[in-house]
Formats: structure tokens, C-alpha cells, sequence
């Protein structure tokens, strides 16, 4: 298991570009997690199936193809880090591996404190106007709060 240092460091060691990027990836990742989460607990804010399968093609689309809808590619410098988080991401969360879960959790924190509020704040302004109309702004605010949450951790 990768240590905070080591996570502080992968992040850190990343180009402006590359945090930018990383940035509007967690904005679309959080956003279309809690549209998940809303929708798997019946919340009465849940979107319909409709609205919350095309969240998670959105969101999906982008970590598999590595590029924007518009097909604008994601920096390559953040490929593997990707890939990394997406491993215990599933290992954590989806196959409830709990030292995945830890690391996940570590790695997620070095990672929002890495890109830091400047580009959280440009990456939710440009998710609200790119994809606000299939993630929402109600639930880009909510997935903005748990980034947030985690600079407190």
C-alpha cells in the first residue's frame, strides 16, 4: 500500500495541464457517483434511469477513452495515476477490499489537496457549462461538496 508521502508526491509531480485535468475528471466522477448513490437510494432528488445511465456513460466514457466527449484527450501524464485509482476504486468500493478502500481514500485526499481549490473551481465551472445539462448542477454542487469534504480529512 502506497503511503500519504507517496500520494502527495504522484500527484504533486504532475504539470499544471495534467492537475487541470484530474480536476474536471473528479468533478464528473463525483457528480455522477452521487447521481448513483441518489438514484440506488430511491432520494426523491434522484434523476430518472434515463438521465442517470447517461451520467454514468458520461463519466465512464471518459476514464475508458481517456478523452472528452468532444474528443479533446486527456493529458497522458495522468494515464497510469488513472488507471491506479480506478484499480482501488473498484478493489475498494465494488469488491469491498478494505485496504483498497484505505489507500483509495488516501490517495483521493492527496489528490483533491494536490489540485487544490483554483482548479476545483475552474473544473466545476466548466463541467456546469459543458455537461450541466446530463449531470445537473444540484448534483455537481453535491459531488463539489464531497471534493471538498476531503480537503478537511
Amino acid at each position: 500500500m502506497a503511503s500519504k508521502q507517496e500520494w502527495d508526491q504522484k500527484w504533486n509531480s504532475l504539470s499544471d495541464e495534467g492537475l487541470k485535468a484530474v480536476a474536471l475528471l473528479r468533478m464528473v466522477e463525483c457528480a455522477n457517483g452521487t447521481i448513483q448513490y441518489a438514484f440506488r437510494d430511491k432520494d426523491v432528488r434522484a434523476l430518472s434511469v434515463e438521465q442517470t445511465r447517461e451520467a454514468m456513460k458520461l463519466s465512464m466514457g471518459i476514464i475508458q477513452s481517456k478523452e472528452l466527449p468532444d474528443g479533446t484527450p486527456i493529458p497522458e501524464e495522468i494515464h497510469e495515476v488513472m488507471d491506479e485509482m480506478r484499480r482501488l476504486y473498484i478493489s475498494g468500493f465494488k469488491n469491498r477490499d478494505a485496504e483498497a478502500y484505505e489507500e483509495f481514500m488516501v490517495a483521493s485526499i492527496a489528490n483533491v489537496q494536490a489540485i487544490g481549490k483554483e482548479r476545483l473551481d475552474g473544473a466545476q465551472e466548466f463541467v456546469l457549462a459543458f455537461y450541466g445539462d446530463i449531470l445537473t448542477e444540484e448534483y455537481i454542487r453535491y459531488g463539489r461538496h464531497y471534493l471538498d469534504s476531503l480537503t478537511m480529512a
